[in-house]
């Protein structure tokens, strides 16, 4: 919290006019709110065809409700085990103990 207080001290000196002060702080935000994939712990890539920038639902593979993942990870680990869900096969199991 510190580091953030100081962060915002230095860009008010930076940038005393308030509108120039607010974008510097909406881009400092907008750097951390930058997405990893829970499974690989890749940056999440915009997708070309779409500008998605907000990843794929890892479910059943993810831990948290907020959790993303990437494409590569969607397509060759996300998709074959709700595949395999839904033909009766549990590998969940074999993919979350790796």
């Amino acid at each position: 919290m510190m580091i953030l207080k100081e962060t915002l001290i230095k860009l008010r000196k930076k940038f005393p006019n308030d509108k120039a002060f607010g974008s510097a702080v909406a881009k400092l935000l907008q750097k951390d709110k930058e997405l990893s994939c829970c499974l690989c712990k890749n940056p999440i890539e915009v997708e070309i065809e779409t500008g998605w920038k907000y990843g794929h639902n890892p479910a059943p593979l993810g831990k948290n409700k907020d959790d993303r993942c990437c494409r590569s990870c969607n397509e060759s680990v996300v998709l074959p085990v709700r595949i395999g869900n839904m033909m009766g096969a549990d590998i969940i199991k074999t993919f979350k103990n790796k």
